[in-house]
């Protein structure tokens, strides 16, 4: 029965041509059709260049973009599909009511801590990462205090679907 409020949908649902073909009815012969790199319909009439929102500045030669301020481990959460790589110690003591990286979207790039130490992270929502589908590797997280009494909460990552490696919490 249609209540004119909408549907509701998981987002991954939402970026598949199925939803809108099989479900929903959208003409994909004549008026509507599939943008693969934007995950998402768009009139045949009309189509766009899907350019995807790429962190401030540029990647080095290998491809990651360089970490060496709080701000700019903040923006992880912004781009969790790129490759980053920690080129300095950083002290998170002084962040107040820090909030997980990523947010409710997965991190699926690469986080790369080259060895270096992130000090002092304070969390009551969790650790460094709330929801790991990627890979993070070579990293020490220490003097780390995080409130565990929620559930699936850890100091590198609140939930690890991906890879994690040479990484440890103190």
């Amino acid at each position: 029965e249609d209540n004119w409020k909408g549907r509701v949908v998981p987002a991954a649902e939402t970026q598949a041509p199925e939803l809108y073909i099989e479900e929903l009815g959208w003409d994909f012969s004549s008026v509507w059709q599939w943008d693969d790199a934007a995950q998402r319909p768009v009139l045949q009439g009309n189509p766009e260049e899907y350019v995807a929102p790429k962190p401030p500045g540029d990647p080095n030669a290998e491809g990651f973009y360089e970490i060496d301020s709080v701000e700019d481990l903040q923006q992880v959460t912004q781009y969790p599909d790129e490759q980053y790589v920690l080129t300095s110690d950083l002290d998170l003591s002084q962040i107040e009511g820090w909030e997980p990286l990523g947010g409710l979207r997965p991190f699926t790039g690469e986080f790369n801590g080259n060895g270096h130490t992130l000090t002092g992270l304070t969390s009551e929502h969790g650790g460094l990462f709330n929801i790991n589908n990627g890979a993070i590797y070579d990293l020490a997280v220490t003097d780390a205090e995080v409130d565990l009494a929620g559930g699936r909460v850890g100091i590198i990552a609140n939930v690890n679907n991906g890879e994690m490696h040479t990484v440890y919490t103190t």
